[in-house]
């Protein structure tokens, strides 16, 4: 990697990372206030209602953002013909939508259902008006802009909206209103950042060559989404809507620090891995210190959030969602091996193979399909449980093809996942003895309860981070001190030249 490259995806690491760092904390305090002001049902009417304007966001750029970022030599052109059909597809899908939407509410038998998939709809034209000005800041790693982009529209357009709605007792309809209201200002967003052409501009043989890698992103894309949300459609149909809302913002909990985290690292590579697919050493280097650096910091979370559910969950969303705590465990366990694989992604679809990854998840999509059938009748435990097993047979197909590519051997990726490993079981075995000890205090709120344990998790993660040998940990703390060293105050280096293992006392 060039050092002028090198310095891009620091840096864009760095814009990306404060953009889903703002946008991880903002949601959970807004799924905190939302979850007190609205019941399961609002959530699980709307999670059926996402699912749809999904899948269908997914098809209605057919991948054209992707596409301009991936393609090696980018003319006006290119741009001009992946915008017409972006926009072509977008209006395509809208219309099919709301075409569509009296057979999908003869399905889920949700009342109110029709309605707000035919206002959601409109969010669908947005996003194919904007993909191509997204994909052009992410190809030129303009994710300073893209933070501006996602923190003011989610911050006004979601957050402000669907509060205020919910406290005029809106229901269901303030999220609606704020998907709407975030999804029209990101537009105007990206338009003004990017300033993309626009002229609409249509030649076959460039048209082809665009669309044969962006259908195959876009179908890859579309097999990924409904296996990560075809649990959701078997609950949503044989268990009702208070129950899907009680497992959608357990999933959504669990889903939030993998979302957030990898896509702060996976959207920049992205763009790196593309420029360097020809470079299969480098390419190797940087996925497992990808690996190295995003499961050092999901697993522990999601270690705290396994041990710590009672905590989390009422301590977030109060006592109408206690159901949610046992599948909101399970989940967590598939978050580990979700957290990972989709990684691979970026990967896989920056060096070409995006068909190979496409056949692994039609075989995810299936696992999932079967499992869920049989399952949902016991309930959402047993659900969560398919989505744990059929989550780890696709860790191992999507290590296997990533493997493969770049010469990686199994050892050297078990290897860089050693170091989470160690501070998960850690934060484990700590959040053990803070529940026993939290069985002697009565009358303590699960609010406070919740504060003492994400403190003592801090505590116990940033300790064993900095003072475990390095036989466990490995390097990671000592390229992060290397960073920062010239920021930390002398008493601190002090400090860790005396007692960490990590330190190199450079500065």
């Amino acid at each position: 990697m060039s050092e002028q490259n090198r310095h891009s995806v620091i840096k864009g690491i760095s814009w990306n990372g404060l953009r889903v760092a703002f946008q991880a904390v903002s949601s959970i305090v807004v799924m905190a206030i939302l979850a007190r002001l609205l019941p399961p049902t609002d959530f699980g009417l709307m999670a059926i209602a996402i699912l749809v304007i999904g899948l269908g966001d997914l098809a209605s750029s057919l991948g054209m953002g992707p596409a301009i970022v991936q393609k090696k030599d980018l003319s006006l052109e290119d741009i001009q013909i992946a915008h017409t059909i972006s926009v072509f597809f977008g209006l395509l899908v809208t219309g099919a939508i709301c075409i569509l939407t009296p057979l999908l509410v003869d399905y889920f038998t949700f009342a109110g259902l029709e309605n707000i998939l035919i206002l959601l709809s409109v969010t669908l034209l947005f996003s194919a008006f904007g993909s191509i000005a997204r994909g052009l800041l992410v190809r030129e790693m303009n994710f300073k802009a893209l933070f501006m982009v996602d923190f003011i529209s989610y911050l006004v357009g979601y957050v402000v909206v669907t509060v205020v709605f919910a406290l005029l007792d809106f229901g269901v309809y303030a999220l609606v209103f704020g998907a709407i209201c975030q999804s029209f200002l990101m537009l105007c967003l990206l338009l003004f950042f990017a300033k993309p052409p626009l002229r609409f501009c249509y030649k076959h043989a460039i048209a082809l060559r665009l669309m044969s890698f962006g259908a195959g992103q876009s179908a890859t894309g579309f097999v990924n989404y409904f296996a990560a949300n075809v649990d959701y459609v078997f609950i949503g149909k044989y268990l009702g809507a208070s129950a899907l809302g009680l497992y959608s913002r357990a999933y959504h909990l669990v889903a939030l620090p993998i979302a957030k985290i990898s896509a702060s690292i996976t959207g920049v590579m992205f763009s790196s891995y593309s420029k360097n697919q020809h470079k299969k050493s480098q390419l190797k280097r940087d996925y497992l210190m990808v690996v190295e650096l995003t499961s050092l910091i999901i697993f522990p979370i999601l270690a705290g959030f396994f041990i710590g559910a009672k905590w989390v969950i009422l301590g977030l969303f109060g006592q109408n969602w206690l159901e949610a705590i046992v599948p909101f465990q399970i989940l967590c366990l598939a978050g580990l091996f979700k957290c990972v694989f989709n990684l691979a992604g970026s990967l896989v679809q920056a060096l070409g193979f995006v068909y190979a990854e496409l056949r692994r998840q039609c075989v995810y999509l299936v696992q999932l399909g079967v499992g869920c059938f049989f399952a949902v009748q016991w309930g959402l435990e047993y659900v969560a449980w398919v989505v744990v097993i059929a989550s780890f047979f696709l860790y191992i197909m999507m290590a296997q093809l990533v493997l493969r590519l770049v010469a990686i051997s199994w050892f050297e990726f078990f290897k860089s996942q050693q170091a989470a490993i160690v501070l998960s079981a850690l934060i484990l075995i700590v959040g053990i003895v803070f529940n026993r000890l939290m069985l002697q205090v009565e009358g303590l709120p699960y609010e406070i309860s919740l504060g003492l344990f994400i403190v003592v998790c801090a505590i116990t993660f940033i300790a064993g981070f900095l003072f475990l040998p390095k036989a466990l940990i490995g390097t990671m703390p000592n390229i992060c001190l290397d960073k920062v060293q010239h920021k930390m105050p002398a008493i601190l280096i002090r400090y860790l030249i005396r007692f960490s293992p990590h330190y190199s006392g450079m500065y």
